[in-house]
């Protein structure tokens, strides 16, 4: 099994930064951290009867200058249950068993574990409280990303399970919208910047949009950050206002990294910061 991490961050600089460790400190990472209740360990290797899964936690401050002027960042360690089992994986340098933890602000993966419908549950490490209970599906073959947020006062959870490789030709399109400042978001197909036509409705806090879009055979417009489809490309952005009638179209991350066509592509967005121009400021 492979755990890691992502810290939310500007896309200016690195958002999908992957900490090689499975803990940031060595007391969660301390095997007394794992609780009484039985443990679920993944599979070493991957099956058609499991899938991936990912916890990302969105940061609480409701504006991106305070997130990123927090000096005193929330370090509280969680853990994550399945069907009232403990998460844990096992070290390969001496197959000691440690907690999978969940931080706020990052988001923390790990692989192989079974398919299907769980209930699951995420508590303050060493038997404290529940922040969040609720059902979901890890989806075979695919990942499987729970993200938790606040909204009203209470910690929420959504779960988006993408497919791990997508079908060849096509463009696997899935949007959260996290913004912690309240704007809605849509995805658009748009034959050059200043034409858009909306392929979602739009999305409040909270709401997902998830499509398979067929690719062309190239992808350079303009500068290959978006995938070409039906002579339009795929992208996202603040809904208009009238205070905002043309805010930026914004590149469905992951368009860079794909290999040469035919083959698909799994383009995910996931907002949390954004001006109200609707530049996007961090996102998972």
């Amino acid at each position: 099994m492979r755990p890691g991490k992502k810290m939310v961050g500007s896309l200016h600089q690195n958002p999908a930064l992957f900490v090689g460790a499975a803990c940031l400190t060595l007391v969660a990472c301390g095997t007394r951290e794992i609780s009484a209740a039985p443990i679920i360990i993944p599979e070493t290797t991957p099956s058609a009867d499991n899938g991936a899964l990912e916890v990302a936690f969105v940061p609480h401050q409701i504006a991106f200058p305070d997130q990123q002027a927090n000096t005193s960042p929330d370090t509280t360690i969680y853990h994550l249950f399945l069907d009232g089992r403990q998460l844990a994986w096992s070290s390969v340098a001496d197959g000691s068993l440690q907690p999978f933890v969940v931080y706020e602000g990052v988001a923390a993966g790990i692989d192989y574990l079974p398919a299907g419908p769980h209930h699951f549950d995420v508590r303050v490490a060493g038997g404290g409280r529940t922040i969040f209970a609720g059902d979901g599906e890890i989806a075979a073959g695919s990942s499987t990303r729970l993200y938790l947020f606040a909204a009203a006062g209470v910690i929420q959870g959504r779960f988006v399970a993408n497919p791990s490789v997508a079908t060849d030709g096509t463009a696997h399109v899935s949007v959260i919208n996290l913004v912690r400042t309240g704007q809605s978001i849509e995805v658009v197909s748009c034959p050059d910047l200043t034409h858009c036509a909306s392929l979602s409705p739009p999305l409040a806090l909270g709401e997902t949009f998830a499509a398979d879009y067929p690719m062309d055979a190239t992808q350079d417009w303009p500068t290959g950050r978006f995938v070409v489809s039906g002579g339009a490309a795929l992208g996202y952005r603040q809904v208009p206002t009238s205070a905002v009638p043309e805010p930026p179209v914004l590149p469905l991350p992951g368009v860079a990294l794909l290999p040469a066509l035919p083959r698909g592509a799994t383009l995910v967005a996931a907002p949390v910061y954004m001006s109200q121009a609707g530049d996007v400021q961090s996102s998972f």
